[in-house]
């Protein structure tokens, strides 16, 4: 990992972590939940519950071993969400964390530094661009207080933005005529978002954002259930890091499209 951003400009090794980050494929997720099921039936027997600090029922778990076959699918769900979070370690302890600390050794980053990621990014709205680069730099500076506070909310504004630009309502109205905008409860299970991120990263962004038997990190933090500490966990790092992943986005797909294109010539080349 260190080699990887090591030695370089500053905008090659944060583009180099953004590239190192992948979130877990959802097939690989559902093939390690139902192979451990079938191993191991007892430990599936019976549902269970999830609880937050407090102590207090925040979830439900249902069986994977239930003839119900919504119940089944339900459970599968979960227990991917809860194997999704081994994947969530790893990569911060293995990657994001020893990438972010040698590019801050390397590199005295600024607020300028963050500007050519988001400027004319479609993942960033007009006008979002210094809030994105503020929140970025934070979180590089391992401030996640401040960069959940500056990204999460943003992060919410941009799956509407994208929502928007390709026809679809992002807000609703209720029984008093009062319109307000859907939040990411709504907006990353919305198939649209699926076409335009795929599967695997809507999955992620679901756990780490929204579910109950995930991080939860966008729920938690609006209504005030996390402390000073809950800041500086593995979650809000990893969350960081994806929202890197996804300002470099169309990057990622030009450098894919281009390294495509090259493999395509020198097979026509060689025919």
């Amino acid at each position: 990992t260190i080699n990887k951003v090591s030695g370089k400009i500053f905008f090659d090794a944060i583009f180099a972590l953004s590239m190192m980050v992948q979130p877990p494929k959802v097939e690989n997720l559902r093939k390690e939940v139902t192979k451990l099921a079938n191993q191991y039936p007892l430990q599936h027997i019976m549902g269970g519950v999830a609880v937050n600090h407090m102590g207090k029922v925040v979830g439900r778990q249902a069986s994977i071993l239930s003839n119900d076959p919504k119940e089944v699918e339900e459970a599968t769900r979960q227990n991917m969400l809860k194997h999704a979070d081994f994947h969530r370690l790893f990569t911060t302890q293995a990657v994001i964390e020893p990438a972010r600390h040698q590019i801050i050794l390397e590199h005295n980053s600024q607020l300028s530094n963050f500007m050519p990621v988001v400027h004319n990014n479609p993942f960033v709205p007009e006008n979002r661009e210094h809030i994105y680069a503020q929140g970025l730099l934070k979180g590089l500076e391992g401030d996640f207080l401040s960069a959940a506070h500056l990204l999460i909310p943003q992060i919410e504004n941009s799956m509407r933005h994208i929502l928007r630009e390709k026809g679809v309502i992002t807000s609703g109205i209720d029984s008093n005529g009062v319109q307000d905008e859907h939040s990411l409860n709504d907006t990353l299970f919305t198939p649209e978002i699926n076409e335009v991120f795929g599967p695997d990263v809507v999955f992620d962004l679901q756990g780490i954002l929204v579910e109950r038997f995930g991080a939860n990190l966008r729920n938690r933090m609006a209504h005030g259930l996390m402390d000073y500490t809950s800041f500086f966990s593995i979650h809000v790092s990893y969350l960081w890091a994806i929202t890197l992943r996804l300002c470099c986005w169309p990057l990622i797909i030009h450098k894919y499209q281009d390294k495509k294109n090259s493999e395509s010539v020198r097979v026509q080349q060689e025919s």
